[in-house]
């Protein structure tokens, strides 16, 4: 699956993170690749994803509550 590596806002890596649960959830990405494309956000898109340590209420929203709860299961493992 093609993902943007260098996002230019906030709302287009957002767009990116909903494109990649919902391919997680059809099963067209396995649990491995979806690590590594969150991992990879949470990396070098650091001032998009974080605010004052938190993840951005934006970013909360936009995603939804089954995406959020995926996402931070995910973020819990990779810690």
């Amino acid at each position: 699956m093609e993902f943007d590596k260098y996002p230019k806002t906030g709302q287009v890596m957002i767009g990116e993170l909903i494109k990649i649960c919902d391919a997680f959830w059809k099963k067209e990405i396995n649990e491995e690749e979806f690590k590594k494309i969150l991992k990879y956000y949470f990396v070098n898109e650091e001032k998009k994803f974080y605010k004052e340590g938190k993840i951005r209420s934006t970013i909360c929203k936009d995603l939804g509550k089954k995406r959020m709860e995926l996402i931070s299961k995910i973020m819990g493992e990779l810690s």
